[in-house]
């Protein structure tokens, strides 16, 4: 079922809405939620350095004066991981390094399409130029040169002539390409006594065209350019048997330098590669833990160990107490400043509200105590690696709870403040395990699960199941280090994944123990709490149930409603259940003068001025938020009370004062008949808005047919979406359909037929084969003039006349 809910142009204008804005005779009943910019610096540096002082590690190192051959009078530990280059054995590896590096070789892979490039188009230029009829004189060495340029060789005087008169026939070209290009083919160097150096190493062979590269170990098949002229001239006296002998010689000679070397050492590669090899080398160190010896008492004093002492000694003059603080200090404020900005500009709370300084304290008092508590675990890891040797203490470390913080946070504000926050605290956790990165992965991942585990938690178990879930991928991940590391199937891995599986259960217990005590001192409304207060044996609600229990009733059923409506549109259910269960406590003070609560024929209206009844009806606020905070039940519930009105007008006593007001000729305003205010500021707050709007309206049909049920409800929130009461809380038109559907559905429950039971069918029938009692015929009181606002709203919304009457009648 959807109903259409357009906005209208508003026809009166807007009111302030906040309590903050009204006279001094009004308490003020929101307190600032952000103090002055320097309050928040000053809570930041402060917070800064009790972290830098919680994380900072002692550094001590005592100062030693040995020379090689004495004896150590003390065994000397490393106080935290270095490392000290070993100058000598590095150079040697450079050494090394080089020599392992191959030389490079260039491999022209086409050598033989030029060979037979060049000498075809040197012989194809020399006929064309002979074609062309006879020349000066002169031309012959013009001719002579450029058939030269072409070969790219020199040609004698007597060679060239012996060609001209043959007229560089096609026949002598043939003879020479089947000379040399087979030579194009081989692999030739110019000499090889260069890889008489490389022998039992071998040469990297680099094709300059497709730089592909290959490691060449056999040089059986090379040959150098004296071989390669003793081989063509064996060649020419096969093939050249039938030619003239001037012609032959002439082939020989030009075929003799054609031949080029088709392997060439190339330098400038090789250097390079010997530079970025040596550039690869990293210098050799020895890289001492912390807590490894590096002389025990008794031991003889080496070079070895006199470089580990120096290098102990520069530590101290290099680091000092005062700088390590300074740096963690601030890494710290500067953390801890990140994370502020990006919270109270991005970052809402469970309510939808934006962090608060509340918040802020609560997460810095929750950063302390999370590091004092890895600190405190931290040392007891190192008493009892000592005290149980065979267990080690990283096996220890990991039933730390580092999800304890996450778990809180989470479960007090939201999922994403926690993940934020988890990352800051996986920070510090790893500057106190000695910066060991696997940690940090280990308690951030650990910490996200959690907060996601009890995202929605409504009861104290949820939190243990969380802690076990989350002991569990603990385990998983200390199994997943260890595949990677290799130790899968030593002891100490089980005995670590047991411990992991504490620490996600200790985290558990842990938070379960601390978060009433967080909710008393920040005053923190969370979803235990509230389930907490939705006991109908509060004493607030047995009073209310007492004193007006008109109102209880009412109370209960908005309740209802409220939760439904929630549910429907993905507000938290839970916080509106509550608090329309405690939204009109202060009705406790006079519930005799609200109708609920009267009897029959009793009004103690009608002997008071409208004015004066209005300023009973809204006190009713007032005195609901005094109870509210005199019994503790959260600034969100007390929210919802200040608003759950908003700043609407009491109509019906301003319609009385109207009336009067024509009658004495005098001016009534409107401001005088409405609620403080603030109108609702969150969907939650909306929503009981609407439902008790609804089911208070609800009791005034006469004939609760699901069309005038459903009428009612269209219109009921149709009005308070046109005063604009609704503007300030996050209610889509979506929700407001999804909300009259529920309430539509939740009051025709309410609102059912019944079956009539006569005396006398009973005793005839013996209570068998009833009939249902006949409805009524519709019994409608004149219907109320409409504003213009509404009657252009019913059209818009497609309500007929006879729909209007009905709703003028509820």
């Amino acid at each position: 079922m959807k109903f259409f809910f357009k906005q209208l142009p508003k026809t009166a204008k807007k009111k302030k809405s906040s309590i903050i804005e009204k006279t001094d005779q009004q308490p003020r009943l929101i307190k600032p939620l952000i103090e002055p910019e320097t309050h928040k610096l000053l809570v930041c540096v402060l917070l800064s350095l009790i972290i830098a002082v919680i994380i900072a590690p002692q550094l001590t190192v005592p100062k030693y004066s040995y020379k090689p051959g004495d004896i150590s009078q003390h065994t000397i530990r490393a106080p935290r991981d270095f490392s000290v280059e070993d100058l000598e054995a590095t150079e040697k590896r450079r050494l090394e390094t080089v020599n392992t590096v191959l030389s490079v070789y260039d491999f022209n892979a086409r050598a033989e399409e030029k060979i037979e490039r060049r000498i075809n188009t040197a012989f194809a230029y020399m006929r064309s130029e002979l074609l062309t009829g006879q020349k000066p004189s002169g031309d012959s060495a013009d001719r002579k040169a450029e058939f030269e340029k072409r070969l790219k060789i020199n040609v004698t005087d007597k060679d060239f002539t012996i060609l001209v008169k043959r007229r560089f026939k096609k026949e002598i070209e043939d003879y020479l390409l089947d000379l040399t290009v087979p030579f194009g083919r081989k692999e030739i160097v110019a000499s090889k006594e260069q890889l008489f150096k490389e022998r039992g190493r071998g040469i990297v062979l680099r094709d300059i065209y497709s730089e592909e590269d290959i490691v060449v170990e056999d040089f059986s098949s090379f040959i150098d350019l004296k071989e390669a002229h003793i081989l063509i001239k064996r060649d020419a006296q096969k093939m050249l048997s039938n030619v003239r002998s001037d012609v032959r010689r002439a082939i020989l000679h030009l075929a003799t330098k054609l031949i080029d070397p088709t392997i060439t050492f190339n330098q400038i590669e090789t250097k390079s590669r010997r530079e970025i090899s040596l550039n690869d080398i990293s210098p050799l160190y020895y890289n001492l833990k912390k807590g490894e010896i590096i002389i025990r008492e008794g031991a003889r004093v080496t070079d070895a160990t006199l470089v580990k002492l120096k290098a102990l000694t520069q530590l101290k003059q290099q680091r000092n107490i005062l700088g390590t603080l300074t740096g963690y200090f601030c890494f710290s404020l500067l953390s801890l400043l990140i994370l502020y900005r990006f919270a109270t500009s991005s970052l809402t709370t469970g309510a939808g509200t934006k962090i608060t300084q509340r918040d802020l304290l609560f997460l810095c008092a929750t950063f302390v105590l999370t590091l004092l508590l890895i600190k405190f675990f931290i040392v007891s890891a190192k008493v009892l690696s000592k005290g149980y040797a065979t267990i080690p203490m990283d096996a220890y470390l990991y039933a730390i709870p580092f999800t304890f913080a996450a778990i809180v946070i989470s479960v007090v504000l939201t999922p994403r403040v926690s993940s934020l926050c988890s990352i800051i605290i996986s920070v510090f956790a790893c500057f106190l395990l000695d910066s060991r990165f696997t940690f940090f992965v280990y308690s951030f991942i650990s910490a996200l699960i959690a907060a996601q585990e009890v995202s929605h938690c409504k009861e104290r178990k949820t939190i243990i199941r969380a802690g076990l879930t989350v002991g569990g991928v603990n385990a998983l991940l200390i199994l997943s280090l260890s595949l990677i590391q290799g130790e899968l199937f030593k002891p100490e891995t089980a005995i670590a994944t047991g411990l992991g599986v504490l620490g996600g259960i200790l985290s558990a217990v842990l938070a379960t123990g601390f978060i009433p005590i967080i909710e008393m001192t920040f005053n923190y409304t969370t979803d235990i709490k509230l389930l907490e207060l939705a006991d109908l044996n509060q004493p607030v609600l047995r009073r209310l149930l007492i004193t007006a229990p008109g109102t209880y009733h009412h109370s209960i059923l908005v309740g209802i409603m409220a939760e439904a409506a929630a549910e429907g549109i993905t507000a938290n259910p839970l916080l509106a259940r509550v608090s329309a269960y405690y939204h009109d406590i202060g009705k406790i003070k006079k519930p005799l003068y609200f109708v609920e609560n009267q009897k029959v024929g009793e009004n103690k209206h009608d002997k008071l001025l409208p004015s004066m009844s209005s300023l009973i009806i809204t006190a009713h606020v007032k005195d609901g938020m005094e109870i509210a905070k005199q019994h503790r039940l959260g600034q969100p519930i007390m929210d919802i009370i200040a608003q759950h009105h908003g700043t609407s007008i009491i109509s019906y006593f301003y319609q009385k004062a109207k009336e009067q007001g024509e009658k004495l000729k005098e001016p009534v305003s409107d401001k005088d008949f409405r609620y403080p205010g603030p109108r609702p500021q969150t969907k939650e707050a909306g929503i009981v808005m609407l439902a008790d709007a609804v089911q208070a309206t609800s009791k005034t049909l006469t004939d609760p047919t699901p069309a005038r049920i459903q009428s009612m409800v269209q219109r009921i929130i149709n009005n308070i979406f046109v005063d604009g009461q609704l503007d300030e809380c996050e209610l889509t038109l979506k929700d407001l359909h999804l909300i009259a559907g529920n309430f539509i559905r939740i009051l025709n429950g309410i609102f059912h037929s019944r079956i009539e039971y006569p005396d006398k069918a009973e005793k005839e029938t013996n209570g068998k084969d009833m009939d249902k009692k006949p409805a009524k015929p519709d019994q409608d009181r004149p219907a109320r003039p409409e504003t213009d606002g509404e009657r252009d709203l019913g059209t818009r919304i497609g309500i007929s006349k006879s729909r209007s009457k009905h709703s003028a009648a509820g």
